[in-house]
């Protein structure tokens, strides 16, 4: 473990931080390293959120619900899923066509129904605590049980 000073990629502004880990790692990772102060950080976050919400408001996606923090942070996690559950769709449609046994409109029904219902979703924490789902498999499980209704 030591501080190293390395230098902002965005303004330039020289700053330090501490690297762990062996030296030839900690010496590639200065000279390579992708580095951004804290000013920079804050305004790419920023951006992002402001972006993320723009985006939301173009697809009349429903305001999130929570603190200012949380609200910005599940909006980018909320676009993230949806690219993912399309993403998923679509492999899943692949996967249908190689194997005939299945049923590929059930399992895009399914998917699309629980996405539906996953996009109602208000609580920005409740996108915060499933950031690590396997957005594709929530959908589905939650197709399977309106599905039932």
């Amino acid at each position: 473990m030591a501080w190293y000073k390395v230098q902002c990629s965005e303004c330039g502004k020289e700053f330090d931080t501490q690297l762990y880990g062996k030296m030839k790692y900690r010496d590639w990772k200065v000279e390579h390293g992708y580095w951004l102060c804290d000013g920079c950080k804050t305004k790419k976050r920023e951006e992002e959120a402001k972006k993320a919400e723009e985006q939301s408001k173009s697809m009349e996606l429903p305001e999130l619900v929570g603190t200012e923090k949380q609200v910005q942070w599940a909006l980018k996690i909320r676009l993230d899923a949806i690219k993912n559950i399309e993403k998923q769709i679509e492999a899943e449609k692949a996967l249908e066509r190689l194997n005939p046994e299945g049923d590929p409109e059930k399992v895009e029904k399914l998917m699309r129904l629980g996405f539906a219902e996953m996009l109602k979703e208000t609580k920005a924490s409740w996108w915060i605590d499933n950031r690590y789902a396997s957005w594709g498999e929530l959908a589905r499980r939650i197709g399977r049980k309106y599905e039932l209704q």
